[in-house]
């Protein structure tokens, strides 16, 4: 995920850090926010694919 976005390959950020929110046991409030922040970088047709709400991630 880090490496991703160091890079700003957004796409593969996000799919890294959904995977991590989804299956990591270590604290899942630091993935869900930079899952919100990665997504926030891609464009709004990138976004709707996910089926993703950023606003709700970040809540």
């Amino acid at each position: 995920m880090w490496s991703h976005s160091f890079t700003q390959d957004w796409l593969q950020a996000y799919r890294y850090a959904d995977l991590l929110c989804k299956e990591s046991r270590w604290s899942k409030a630091i993935y869900v926010y930079q899952k919100a922040a990665i997504l926030s970088m891609l464009p709004e047709e990138e976004i709707k694919k996910t089926g993703e709400n950023v606003v709700e991630l970040f809540r």
